[in-house]
């Protein structure tokens, strides 16, 4: 691994999508040390991240793209008015380090940034004081089972099961391919966010994204009819007009 920022892959196993990457992936240790951290949010965009930092010192883990194709670790905070983004680097040794001080692993470069009150660099002044939890609807991708391929656009479609504690939910899931470009990531990020605003029941309610490793993931509750373009497809030229304007 070169010396400087490291890349984050994630690969999904069959149809299952593995919350673990394989044996042989050098970053595996990485993700894995992080992942179930409270302040790790995966692969969200500022625009996502930035309103959660309410105070000075609030901060989180996320994954960003660095160049295109190069997905990096970022630490996120607060400072002042401002949020700052601080790339985590790697030395060829494979200890991690912001700017001087290094530690084995990114859970505890993190750890000793907060209990010494070491800003994450000597002229911003981020000092680390409260970790912002993720929300609800950031779901982990290993309560999610991808079960039969309903259909493949822009995205891929799924029916799944969401397992939620003990009880199991059946769920369709958009997945984004994990070639696609950062505009389109930002696309559906975008989505995510415009359908969590509506509760109607004509309107596809979506339960939360899988964003910690790839295939990003978009779960909704099942629409037993399909997709409104789909069904007017279908039926063009059978429906009458009092459906058409239901």
């Amino acid at each position: 691994m070169r010396h400087g920022h490291f890349t984050i892959r994630g690969t999904p196993k069959s149809t299952r999508t593995e919350t673990k990457n394989q044996a042989n992936d050098d970053t595996s240790s990485i993700t894995d040390d992080v992942r179930g951290a409270e302040y790790y949010h995966g692969l969200v965009p500022r625009t996502d991240v930035e309103p959660l930092l309410k105070k000075d010192g609030d901060f989180l883990l996320r994954k960003t793209e660095h160049t295109p194709g190069v997905i990096v670790l970022a630490i996120s905070v607060r400072v002042g008015t401002a949020v700052r983004h601080f790339m985590i680097n790697q030395d060829p040794s494979g200890t991690f380090y912001l700017e001087g001080h290094h530690e084995k692993s990114i859970s505890e470069l993190i750890n000793w940034h907060r209990t010494t009150k070491t800003p994450l660099s000597a002229t911003s002044n981020a000092v680390l004081k409260r970790p912002v939890e993720r929300t609800a609807w950031l779901l982990n991708h290993d309560s999610i089972t991808l079960v039969k391929k309903l259909g493949e656009e822009l995205w891929e479609v799924f029916l799944a099961e969401y397992a939620m504690g003990k009880d199991k939910q059946e769920v369709a899931v958009k997945t984004m391919r994990t070639e696609v470009t950062r505009e389109a990531r930002l696309k559906f990020m975008k989505e995510a966010r415009l359908m969590r605003k509506y509760s109607h029941k004509h309107v596809v309610k979506i339960l939360g994204v899988a964003v910690h490793e790839h295939p990003l993931m978009l779960v909704m509750e099942v629409c037993p009819g399909g997709s409104l373009l789909s069904y007017l497809r279908k039926n063009k030229g059978k429906m009458d007009g009092a459906i058409k304007i239901r």
